[in-house]
């Protein structure tokens, strides 16, 4: 019975997306038409909004117009409107009222709102469909079809703002549209309710007891893989937990013997899990930038299973989806508006870019922010058809990002501002050394500062907050060192700055050099 409803929601799958799978490969013959059409869609939405108006945008207008009226921003520079958007649902940033706000970490603040319109949010629902019916059209031949897929984070559940629009979905299934969503919902081994515990501690024995109990687990797809190695740490360390859990459940003896004997090695890398999950076939999770090491580190303890670098989706926009038949990862050419913005600082269009070059992006999503400077930025890998691959480089601000927390230097220089004021210097070292979790370390060159106040102003960060209460970092910790300024100069002017010009930052920004200031500087 369970096989033939998988057909059944396989044939269902990718008869809903075969329309929307025909228009993109089209789009990916002919990326300037494809763009094109997709900026005369945005201006003639925008046309319609107060933002649009109050820089007289018109839907007739071309690129070179748009360009000339419409400022590339960040979100401080639009933060106004979305408060005003937020406090009266009009048509501020786009056409109509938000459906939702997603919450993530912001710079000059602790947090920062995103609103979701229909549009935006019918291109991240187009974004999954088209990576679903590219998976089940050309992925591995699913027999049971059995997944757990986390598409957004840990959540608190009830948040609504002053005019009682929701703060995050209820439901992780409301990435898929419709009724499909719904059919999706009976292959799901974790549920989109435990999102909604509380408590980190009970939401990972939760997650962990779920993934235990289906010894029939064909696909993981988690954004980030640390949360996926944090869940194996978990199985680990509270083994005999989970089993009686899975015992008073009604977990079969057959899989509670198999599962007893798989997990009686003392860490992670010991475990067979091809002994725990014998049909994973297939991992999905980040793998580009800082989240290369992790997905290196979980693709390893699974080489029964296949292993998919995800696409580039930002809060604000969907920017690529992993494309079987290329091997790369194609930006959404016919929902998003692209803009990108090379070395001297000129503005280039998608079709302009060259293999091998590396680009700040900018993006212009349907519903969503005009263009928008996301901070990330982009290495043109190769073309498929005659569009350019993208994978993502890193950050090109000033953001550090160890476990998807994405601290940003402003907000850092603010909370050290409250826990340290009194140090001439003093720097956040982020440190992930290989097969660890990672953390932050404050070196002061005087003073002091408590580890536990330093934790709680940074996890005014919402992303923070969510990365430390699953474990994905550990606690912070305070080094005072009297000659840390003269220390941390000689190690940037060794790396080619010039010895006297070495700006003193509230965050180290890149991991590497992190990690080699923890071991010259035993953090």
């Amino acid at each position: 019975m369970r096989r033939v409803l998988l057909e059944l929601a396989r044939a269902a799958a990718l008869l809903a997306g075969v329309k929307e799978r025909l228009a993109f490969e089209r789009a990916l013959r002919d990326p300037r038409k494809a763009q094109d059409a997709v900026l005369a869609r945005v201006l003639k939405s925008l046309s319609e909004t107060s933002y649009g108006r109050e820089r007289g945008l018109k839907p007739e207008d071309d690129y070179a117009s748009f360009a000339a009226k419409l400022p590339i921003v960040d979100y401080d520079a639009l933060k106004p409107y979305v408060e005003e958007q937020k406090s009266t649902e009009a048509s501020i940033l786009f056409e109509g009222s938000a459906r939702f706000y997603e919450r993530t970490s912001g710079s000059s603040g602790g947090s920062k709102d995103i609103p979701y319109g229909d549009r935006l949010w019918s291109s991240f629902q187009r974004a999954f469909s088209l990576w679903l019916g590219d998976l089940l059209l050309n992925g591995p031949r699913l027999k049971t079809g059995r997944c757990w897929i986390s598409v957004s984070p840990w959540a608190e559940p009830g948040k609504k703002t002053a005019k009682g629009v929701r703060i995050g979905l209820d439901d992780d299934g409301e990435y898929v549209k419709g009724w499909l969503g719904k059919v999706l919902r009976l292959f799901w081994t974790v549920p989109s309710a435990v999102r909604h515990i509380c408590d980190p501690d009970e939401y990972k024995l939760a997650v962990a007891t779920y993934l235990l109990a289906d010894a029939e687990l064909e696909i993981v797809s988690v954004w980030n893989p640390t949360l996926f190695l944090l869940m194996l740490d978990t199985i680990v360390d509270s083994r005999d937990v989970l089993l009686k859990r899975l015992a008073q459940r009604g977990t079969g003896a057959a899989r509670l013997d198999a599962l007893c004997s798989a997990l009686s090695a003392p860490a992670r890398k010991d475990v067979d899990w091809g002994l725990v999950w014998p049909e994973l076939k297939l991992i999905s999770s980040w793998d580009m930038a800082e989240a290369a090491r992790p997905a290196a580190a979980l693709a390893a303890l699974f080489p029964h299973a296949s292993f998919q670098g995800k696409g580039h989706l930002a809060t604000e926009s969907p920017v690529t989806i992993p494309w079987i038949d290329s091997c790369f990862c194609l930006p959404l050419v016919d929902s998003v508006f692209f803009e990108f913005a090379d070395a001297s600082g000129k503005i280039l269009r998608l079709h302009e870019l060259k293999t091998g070059a590396e680009y700040d992006l900018i993006v212009t999503p349907e519903g969503g922010f005009a263009r928008y400077r996301l901070g990330d930025r982009v290495l043109v890998t190769d073309r498929h058809q005659a569009t350019p691959a993208l994978a993502l480089a890193g950050r090109c601000d000033d953001v550090c990002d160890l476990a998807g927390e994405k601290l940003d230097a402003r907000f850092v220089t603010k909370a050290l501002d409250t826990v340290c004021p009194g140090a001439a210097f003093r720097t956040l070292v982020p440190v992930h050394e290989d097969g660890r979790t990672g953390r932050y370390a404050l070196v002061l060159d005087h003073g002091a500062c408590s580890p536990e106040a330093l934790d709680e102003a940074l996890r005014l960060s919402p992303l923070y907050d969510h990365a430390r209460s699953l474990g994905q970092l550990s606690a912070p910790t305070v080094s005072v060192r009297p000659d840390a300024a003269e220390r941390f100069g000689r190690f940037f002017a060794a790396r080619g700055a010039r010895w006297g010009g070495v700006k003193q930052n509230a965050l180290v920004r890149d991991p590497e050099h992190g990690r080699e200031l923890a071991r010259s500087l035993d953090l």
